[in-house]
């Protein structure tokens, strides 16, 4: 739009709006396509010996799964519209759009719809039964200024998304409230089910005086978990959301200062708005698991740790509120200070350029998970550490 003769004087030195709409076919199933494993045609098996006549013995064949020829490509439709800017004598540029994907037709199987009392479930046939909508924002923006000899350029970068599950092959659930803690369809793809924890129990009146805790023995001091369907049984049905697994938000930041021969270089990342449940044998310590600091400092949320147990209880370590968390974090992901010697100095020893350096990554961490990695809560525990490191070089160019 900028170079259209009504935006020459204005505030924008380059203005340009954009959109697309397409549609990508795939048969990635597997690595190999979806035709790789037939699942197209029907697929028959041998099964057990049977006695024949009391003597012959003979295999049965089996249906191990119906085909289905009518299976189509799975499709991504994409949609995306923004726009994209230069303004302060073309000084700072941003751009901003908003997308909308659906991934649609995938390819899934429907043993969830179909009670397994009725036969062999396996056998069911697959189709494009699946679809997902990843929809939001994104922007980005960069400023560069020359003041004499020192060059300042800083900016940032931010995508705000959410996926919804729009299709998928899950019975027909009652639509009252009772199944709120099971059922998918139209909610986000990455939320977390779990209970909520009212409590816990005082004595062995108090628990039996309470619903039933279908998750193993429970014993004073145990968590107690809320009945939402009020029917006296806490089992699934009683889950409902605690949270999302996925970052919602993403961002990133830049700053590069260049003075003469000298260099700064800082990349900050970030990811918000999700959650992470304290479920590894760092923070949920039973049985014979070794103990952590958190049986006497507690976990990170501000809960104590529950009683400890030579048990393998499960009844405290189910998904719950309880161990819930907020897993945002913002890191200092690296940074460089460096200082380049002239040229006229190099040039002289036949030397192109020489720069001295150093380097750091993954410097420190601002989250509320503390004494882990919220990158990887794992590292260090059964996965390598992620580690802080240090580095000075000296590069040189012939």
């Amino acid at each position: 739009m900028s170079d259209e003769n009504f935006m020459k004087n204005s505030f924008f030195d380059y203005l340009k709006f954009r959109t697309s709409y397409g549609i990508i076919g795939s048969t990635t199933y597997t690595s190999e396509g979806a035709y790789s494993t037939h699942l197209d045609d029907d697929i028959y098996g041998v099964g057990d010996r049977v006695t024949v006549d009391g003597s012959n013995e003979n295999y049965v064949a089996g249906l191990d799964r119906v085909g289905n020829p009518n299976l189509d490509f799975q499709k991504s439709k994409e949609f995306n519209i923004g726009f994209d800017a230069l303004i302060l004598d073309k000084s700072l540029w941003f751009t901003f759009g908003y997308f909308n994907n659906l991934n649609d037709d995938l390819i899934a199987n429907g043993t969830d719809e179909v009670p397994g009392i009725t036969g062999h479930n396996a056998a069911l046939p697959w189709r494009n039964a699946q679809a997902y909508r990843l929809s939001g924002v994104e922007g980005e923006m960069k400023y560069t200024k020359h003041l004499g000899d020192l060059t300042i350029s800083t900016g940032g970068n931010f995508t705000y998304g959410i996926s919804n599950v729009v299709e998928d092959p899950e019975p027909d659930y009652p639509t009252d409230g009772s199944y709120d803690g099971i059922i998918i369809l139209d909610k986000p793809k990455d939320i977390i089910f779990g209970y909520e924890v009212i409590g816990t129990f005082q004595d062995e009146a108090d628990i039996e005086n309470s619903p039933i805790q279908t998750f193993g023995a429970v014993f004073p001091g145990d968590l107690k978990y809320n009945d939402r369907n009020e029917d006296g049984i806490i089992d699934s049905r009683d889950r409902t959301v605690i949270g999302n697994n996925s970052p919602r938000i993403q961002y990133g930041i830049t700053l590069d200062l260049y003075y003469k021969g000298f260099n700064l270089n800082i990349l900050g990342i970030g990811y918000g708005a999700y959650e992470r449940q304290l479920n590894n044998s760092y923070y949920q310590i039973y049985g014979t698991r070794k103990y952590s600091d958190i049986v006497i400092d507690g976990l990170p949320n501000g809960n104590p740790h529950p009683q400890l147990s030579i048990r393998d209880l499960d009844n405290n370590f189910v998904n719950s509120d309880y161990w819930s968390i907020s897993g945002s974090y913002f890191k200092l992901r690296s940074a460089e200070l460096g200082y380049t010697i002239p040229s006229v100095i190099t040039r002289k020893i036949n030397i192109s350029k020489c720069k001295l350096f150093t380097r750091g990554y993954n410097l420190f961490t601002i989250s509320k998970i503390k004494k882990l990695d919220p990158e990887n809560i794992n590292a260090g525990i059964n996965n390598y550490p992620l580690m802080t490191t240090v580095t000075a070089g000296l590069t040189v160019s012939f």
